[in-house]
């Protein structure tokens, strides 16, 4: 029996040095990603003052303030288009409304000439 215990104790042991070692290794995957968002942020935070300025130290514009410079101008053009843009459709849509009736009207005339004796090609060459 002392043999089966002192056995599971070993393992016992073994599995507790197991867990601190996979917490240990979560612990500094954990903490690389802490140090990596860091960084991130960092960047982030330096980009953020150099849109705020608008220009690098070299003094070319920066990718970041022209590319929200252009999202600005689109936000406040966008109303504008879509304006335009419903007042090209209910363009079309009138347009295409008055062919159909052009289109029913010229029809219903070719009909009334059909039945009045057939007005054909032959009867319509000189």
């Amino acid at each position: 029996d002392s043999a089966a215990s002192e056995e599971e104790a070993c393992e016992g042991a073994a599995d507790s040095d197991a867990d601190t070692e996979a917490e240990d290794g979560l612990s500094a995957e954990m903490q690389a990603l802490a140090r990596r968002a860091d960084e991130l942020q960092q960047q982030l935070d330096a980009l953020s003052q150099q849109a705020g300025q608008g220009d690098l130290p070299s003094g070319r514009p920066s990718s970041a303030a022209s590319a929200a410079a252009s999202a600005t101008q689109v936000m406040q053009a966008a109303p504008a288009l879509l304006a335009h843009l419903q007042s090209i459709i209910a363009e079309k849509d009138r347009l295409e409304q008055h062919l159909r009736g052009e289109q029913a009207e010229l029809e219903r005339e070719l009909a009334m000439l059909q039945s009045m004796g057939g007005v054909g090609a032959a009867e319509a060459s000189p």
